[in-house]
């Protein structure tokens, strides 16, 4: 390693983080496209959502599969939240950080980049994980308008927590110089996560009840 001019440490050549970095960031990208081309051909499904009162609403099924659709959000979630409760831990304690044979995750986390007005950004993460857990429960909720506004609000927060992690990804790749492959792989979840919501909140089928 060597020392830059502001005393900060240049961590050792990493091609394979970063080419899985770039992969990571190009699919982040292309979501947030796909999304955007769902948001703007859905939109007024969207305010028809924001619209509807506070009559009761009926459990209607709009995915092919339902019940397992139903899970796969909350465990994605479970996953991302336990990843940013351990780098919050590592962050707190200084110990060192499990990172595998790709990335150099200690760079990542000593960086003045690890920290958003001195909060860790693992302990937004982890709020971030569990807000979605929340608001996808929202989502049962026998009351009309509040069950969709639970799902306008999971959209927007993976959506968010998807350009975030854009951000974060291009700070890895283009001024830290280090991968942190825990952070690249909360990313991917909250890209999943990001696809496994838009489509639902979008379609026709949405006006009816939004439950995914």
């Amino acid at each position: 390693s060597e020392v830059q001019p502001g005393g900060i440490e240049t961590p050792p050549p990493d091609p394979v983080g970063f080419a899985l970095a770039g992969v990571v960031l190009a699919g982040m990208v292309a979501a947030l496209g796909y999304a955007a081309w769902r948001v703007g051909t859905g939109r007024q499904r969207l305010l028809q959502l924001l619209r509807l009162g506070p009559s009761p609403l009926p459990y209607a099924k709009t995915c092919p599969e339902p019940s397992r659709r139903m899970w796969v959000i909350p465990l994605l979630a479970l996953v991302g939240l336990g990843i940013a409760t351990y780098l919050a831990y590592v962050e707190i304690t200084s110990v060192a950080v499990v990172c595998g044979p790709v990335g150099e995750c200690g760079f990542v986390q000593s960086s003045p980049y690890a920290r958003i007005l001195g909060v860790p950004v693992a302990v937004l993460g982890m709020l971030h994980y569990l807000a979605i857990v929340a608001l996808w429960r929202g989502q049962r909720y026998q009351v009309r308008r509040w069950a969709n506004l639970s799902a306008l609000g999971l959209l927007g927060l993976t959506l968010f927590g998807t350009l975030f992690s854009v951000y974060l990804t291009c700070l890895e790749i283009f001024v830290v110089r280090a991968i942190c492959t825990w952070c690249l792989g909360s990313a991917v979840i909250t890209t999943t996560l990001t696809f496994l919501v838009v489509t639902p909140v979008t379609s026709r089928s949405s006006l009816k009840k939004v439950k995914i």
